[in-house]
């Protein structure tokens, strides 16, 4: 007997249902086994990473909250046929995925998990004929670096680099091939590179990282990770945990530096009365009830970089000077890792083979320098670490100096090691740092590369610039300050470079960057305060007074708990990492977790608007207590005011 026709369609309906519930469950199930295997098992659902080649979205791990992306172009428009994912001699039961060419170029990205955060590590595998170059999108979120101008680096940025090293143009003394977004995303470049980066070079509000020739054999493998946390503390605490040098927690010999202002006197007038002016400067400070602590002395005490002797102009009178300061005083000299072509050291490093050599001519690589042509100790040469070693002793002997400042290496490329062997980049700051520690009680050094478990100091120099309202400002000191902190330098001394011009707007200005100083681990203040007039001299004696009685026992406090990945100095973010109005603020930032300052950082300037994350904020200039949150506007300063202000002990952050 048939069954009745709405019987059939019955079956028919039930039938097609069943097949179309399953295949989406199979659908589901494989879509839900590849986005697992990418996700490496974090246990989270915030990570959001996309890698585009060809114009092909290839991995999304999860889904943040927000709808903020960080977008990786990988490649650039440089492959020629359609990618495949067969990677040969790839394991196949490595994770992630691999993608190849028609061409032979490879491309393998390999996640992995720290903590919290997932990572890829992208990896192009022996490129052919070609350099790669992977771009991401800069235009979510905030982004830190040590780029020089504003902090964070805003989208619109434009700025190509090279390789690490101290550059001239812009300045930067320190460097890391570190990026970390407030959306919580991290780019990190491991090794020494080279590496060519560019950010918003074409106006594309990109970052673009590709590899930089240096030598005869161009080194084209590309090698980085990309990580996606919660928020931006969360994936710096893991990426600095994970690719940092561990920094020294504590160098508590070193409270010489932290305890008093140190000092700088550079030559004012005439050469041959430089002991005389040391003199002056000595008795000035005791008429004001400034320790002499570590005076360093002029940075041309030589006649010619490499001499490692000084002047004969100033020779007899600063070592007279020397030994009637010394009871009260100590001293620091600058050194440098150069010779100038023009010192008699040249023709002997020359003559044992003690400088870097030049990749392609095989003789001593010759820099441009200051309007001067040098050359580059090498100092992965026992010879010359000898000789060093020797002249810096017979300083210590003759003088009784036994403080130094090391400055920046140049920014050098297609360099060898005087033995022919290749150039390790993250390798020649650390050797530089070891010997000196070795001829030093105290050192501060101007530039690193990826050595924060050295034992230095690291100085941060502030030029008074002119902005666009034609006021002088300090801004760069704490963007520096801020960002070596994410780099994993917690130690880190607030100058002024040379002398300070004497006209009321850069007084005003100076004023501004003591202020702001004070609250550093250790800071160095010009000789020619002296000559600024006796309220800012006053001012200057509060100032210290004030360290002494509240910085000090913070950083006391503190130094057992800073690490590579804590520093003294941090963004006002790191309480509050998802509070969005923290994320753009580079004029203020916390000592500690306790302490929020709120520094003026230009000349003429007597009032600002100031944030104060979640809690309850004590401001103990006027004693009115805050809730947190919210901005004050307008907020008055005088010039002899900084605002700061103290968390207080019942809000529920701390």
């Amino acid at each position: 007997m048939e069954p009745p026709a709405d019987g059939k369609k019955s079956n028919i309906k039930r039938k097609i249902l069943k097949v179309i519930v399953t295949s989406m469950f199979i659908f589901m199930a494989v879509g839900v086994i590849v986005i697992w295997s990418l996700h490496d098992a974090s246990g989270k659902d915030y990570s959001d990473l996309k890698f585009v080649i060809d114009g092909e979205f290839l991995t999304i791990v999860g889904k943040r909250l927000d709808e903020g992306t960080t977008i990786g172009h990988l490649g650039g428009e440089i492959f020629a046929g359609r990618p495949t994912e067969k990677c040969p001699n790839r394991d196949k039961h490595k994770k992630g995925r691999c993608i190849s060419w028609d061409d032979g170029n490879m491309v393998d990205m390999t996640p992995f998990n720290i903590d919290d955060v997932i990572c890829y590590n992208v990896s192009w595998v022996n490129p052919i004929n070609v350099f790669p170059e992977d771009c991401f999108e800069m235009d979510i979120g905030h982004w830190y670096n040590m780029l020089p101008g504003p902090w964070p680096i805003s989208a619109q940025r434009k700025m190509a680099l090279s390789r690490f090293g101290h550059n001239e143009r812009n300045g930067m003394d320190v460097i890391d091939y570190y990026f970390l977004s407030s959306k919580g995303a991290a780019i990190y470049l491991p090794g020494g590179g080279p590496y060519q980066l560019s950010w918003n070079e074409s106006s594309h509000q990109k970052m673009c990282i590709s590899p930089a020739l240096n030598g005869v054999e161009a080194r084209k493998n590309l090698n980085y990770f990309a990580c996606q946390g919660y928020d931006v503390k969360a994936t710096h605490l893991a990426v600095s945990k994970k690719f940092h040098l561990p920094a020294l927690r504590n160098l508590s010999e070193q409270v010489k530096y932290t305890d008093n202002f140190l000092w700088s006197a550079e030559v004012g007038g005439s050469q041959d009365s430089y002991g005389d002016q040391l003199i002056t400067f000595k008795n000035f400070l005791g008429s004001t009830n400034f320790a002499c602590n570590v005076l360093e002395l002029d940075s041309h005490w030589q006649q010619e970089l490499g001499d490692l002797k000084f002047n004969k102009a100033i020779s007899p009178s600063i070592s007279s000077a020397i030994s009637m300061l010394s009871t009260d005083c100590d001293f620091m000299l600058n050194l440098s890792p150069l010779c100038s072509l023009n010192s008699p050291s040249f023709s002997f490093g020359i003559k044992n083979n003690l400088f870097l050599i030049d990749t392609l001519s095989l003789g001593a690589k010759v820099l441009t320098h200051s309007n001067t042509q040098v050359v580059v100790w090498d100092i992965d040469n026992d010879d010359f670490s000898s000789w060093f070693s020797d002249a810096i002793s017979n300083i210590s002997t003759t003088h009784g100096i036994r403080n130094f400042k090391f400055l920046p290496i140049p920014q050098m490329f297609m360099v060898r090691h005087s033995n022919g062997s290749d150039l390790l980049d993250r390798e020649v700051y650390g050797k530089w740092i070891d010997l000196l520690n070795i001829l030093s009680e105290h050192l501060v050094t101007k530039g690193m590369f990826r050595s924060q478990d050295k034992h230095a100091f690291v100085e941060v120099s502030v030029d008074f610039v002119v902005n666009e309202n034609n006021a002088s400002c300090v801004t760069e000191s704490l963007s520096e300050a801020l960002t070596l902190g994410l780099y994993g330098y917690p130690y880190i001394l607030s100058s002024a470079k040379g002398n300070i011009n004497l006209d009321n707007d850069t007084i005003d200005s100076f004023v501004r960057w003591l202020q702001l100083s004070v609250f550093f681990p250790a800071l160095k203040v010009p000789s020619n305060i002296q000559f600024c007039g006796d309220d800012i001299i006053l001012h200057a004696q509060n100032l210290s007074q004030f360290r002494q009685d509240f910085v000090v026992p913070i950083l006391e406090q503190l130094r057992t708990q800073v690490s590579e990945t804590s520093p003294f100095i941090r963004p006002v973010w790191w309480l509050d990492p998802l509070d969005e109005d923290t994320h753009s603020l580079g004029d203020e930032f916390l000592l500690g977790d306790r302490v929020l300052v709120a520094p003026v950082l230009c000349s003429g300037v007597r009032k600002r608007n100031i944030y104060l994350p979640k809690g309850s904020w004590l401001d103990p200039m006027h004693g009115v207590e805050y809730p947190g949150g919210e901005w004050l506007t307008d907020f008055p300063v005088s010039q002899f005011q900084i605002p700061y202000f103290v968390l207080q002990e019942n809000n529920e952050s701390l």
